[in-house]
C-alpha cells in the first residue's frame, strides 16, 4: 500500500506498508520503483 500526502509529495516519496512487513515508512519516490521492479523481475509477488 502506498501513502501519499502532503509531506511525501513534498518530499518526492512515498509511504510504503506491505501485507506481510507491516509499515517499511517512508522511501524515495525513484527507489520505489526501482524496488518493484526488481520484485516483478525477480517474480517475487
Amino acid at each position: 500500500m502506498l501513502i501519499l500526502g502532503e509531506k511525501e509529495v513534498e518530499a518526492n516519496a512515498v509511504g510504503v506498508r506491505a501485507r506481510k512487513e507491516g509499515d517499511i515508512g517512508q522511501m524515495n519516490f525513484d527507489d520505489f520503483v526501482n524496488k518493484i521492479q526488481e520484485e516483478i523481475d525477480s517474480k517475487k509477488i
